[in-house]
């Protein structure tokens, strides 16, 4: 399973869930605020937010690492706030139990346990939600015989 596939499987995920109305991806955490700040198309909430993080390769898999930001906007009131992240962490746990669970399973496995965030952070409006920390284990073997070089061995 590629990088560029795990994005589209979450992208399509995001898309089934009844209550996600916005998924975008990028390295850059700065990218948010596009949805957000200043935007001629403002992001639409609940907003999944996946933003990549250092990798690693391993002896038989690849482990892609992510934070996986789940957000909505509220007025400011503490309850509203709570009941936020309480509703964005559980569009998280749906996004992984289908991830995880769904059939056919995609090639990559989201490890668990999963470390959970709640935040409240203000941009050009009050957001709540919950950043997931995860990491997808893909099979993957080291093999020189399938590499696309021009010499014979």
């Amino acid at each position: 399973m590629t990088y560029e596939a795990i994005i589209d499987e979450f992208k399509y995920i995001c898309q089934q869930h009844w209550q996600v109305n916005e998924f975008s991806t990028s390295p850059l955490l700065s990218d948010l605020e596009v949805g957000t700040k200043g935007s001629k198309t403002p992001a639409v909430y609940p907003y999944v937010f996946l933003q990549p993080t250092p990798s690693s390769l391993n002896e038989g898999s690849m482990i892609y690492n992510f934070n996986l930001i789940v957000m909505n906007r509220v007025v400011q009131d503490m309850d509203k706030e709570t009941a936020q992240i309480s509703d964005m962490i559980q569009i998280g746990q749906d996004i992984i139990a289908y991830w995880n669970w769904k059939v056919p399973r995609p090639q990559g496995m989201i490890l668990l346990p999963v470390t959970i965030t709640p935040f409240v952070e203000r941009f050009d409006a009050l957001l709540a939600g919950a950043t997931f920390t995860i990491q997808i284990q893909v099979p993957f073997a080291l093999d020189m015989c399938i590499a696309p070089y021009k010499f014979q061995s």
